[in-house]
């Protein structure tokens, strides 16, 4: 959410940044933390005794935000 956010405030480039370093994220746990810290580590919530893990909600927000990145990219390069 705090990349589309940045996206739709007009920061693209620090919102593809941030993108490009949750996809690390991502690609180091192999899965889609419900919650990353500013460091890029899943976050365990109050109650719970790990990180929540492969959240089809989170997986569906960094799908939406690499489609419009891409997007973008792709009409700025035209």
């Amino acid at each position: 959410m705090e990349i589309l956010g940045k996206w739709t405030s007009g920061d693209e480039e620090v919102a593809r940044e941030d993108l490009l370093k949750l996809a690390e994220v991502i690609q180091r746990h192999q899965a889609v933390p419900e919650v990353v810290n500013k460091r890029g580590r899943a976050v365990r919530l109050l109650g719970q005794k790990e990180a929540n893990m492969q959240m089809a909600w989170g997986a569906g927000m960094f799908v939406l935000a690499a489609t419009i990145v891409a997007d973008w990219i792709k009409k700025t390069r035209d």
